[in-house]
């Protein structure tokens, strides 16, 4: 609706949650994980563990629970952190993404990989990894 740019959504979300975001009362009951993950690959979708920076110790639990893949790129992971989540996602051959909700032009500025900005989808990844995604298919 035009009610915030792009660059003003940090500030827009700050104002509008604050501290407070955790006593927005959900609108619907969370479903575990797993049935989540269940839930949306019944979907046809896939599943991406998003901004892990304090979840990478997880991931081999969050594989088992049935992840496909993982957001490596997002300005809340520190440079350490997103190598580290590159490392593990190689690794562990998951999908590599950024955050659909990435909006900007990615380089590799200072951080992991050469990104892409792959309009319309702002998927923030490398084109090898976004044809993986769309393809369904890991080819490392």
């Amino acid at each position: 609706k035009g009610l915030a740019e792009p660059e003003d959504h940090p500030q827009f979300f700050r104002e509008l949650f604050g501290v407070h975001r955790s006593e927005v009362p959900p609108c619907y009951p969370f479903l575990r994980a797993e049935d989540m993950i269940n839930l949306v690959h019944d979907a046809g979708g896939i599943v991406f563990v998003a901004h892990p920076h304090n979840q990478l110790h997880l991931i081999d639990d969050l594989m088992a629970m049935g992840i496909d893949g993982m957001e490596v790129w997002h300005p809340d992971l520190t440079a350490e952190e997103q190598q580290e989540a590159y490392r593990i996602a190689l690794e562990k051959k998951l999908y590599i993404s950024g955050g659909t909700d990435h909006s900007g032009l990615c380089d590799n500025a200072g951080t992991v990989g050469d990104r892409h900005y792959i309009p319309p989808l702002s998927a923030g990844t490398t084109y090898d990894h976004f044809v993986e995604i769309r393809d369904r298919k890991i080819s490392r």
